[in-house]
């Protein structure tokens, strides 16, 4: 396989990015109380502006009904797929 064909030249700042989002998601690893600790604050402080809550709440549905449902059916589709046919006689 052609390795150019499965990542294609980064910039430097798309590579710093890149760099960036394996470091927070290393930190967030290695800290789980500390992030557990800002998301229950950060959450905490957007139920005191009930606009700005009800923007996340919807923002959430349609995220689920959008993207998490769409791949649930779609890794049941590939799992039946998947299964071995039997044929009886």
């Amino acid at each position: 396989m052609n390795k150019e064909n499965e990542n294609p030249q980064l910039s430097a700042a798309e590579k710093m990015y890149q760099s960036h989002l394996k470091n927070v998601a290393k930190y967030q690893q290695r800290n789980k109380e500390k992030v557990k600790e800002k998301q229950k604050r950060y959450l905490e402080k957007m139920r005191e502006e009930p606009e700005r809550y009800e923007k996340f709440l919807e923002k959430r549905r349609n995220y689920y009904k959008d993207v998490l449902k769409e791949r649930k059916e779609q890794r049941k589709e590939a799992a039946f797929e998947a299964l071995p046919t039997t044929l009886v006689i």
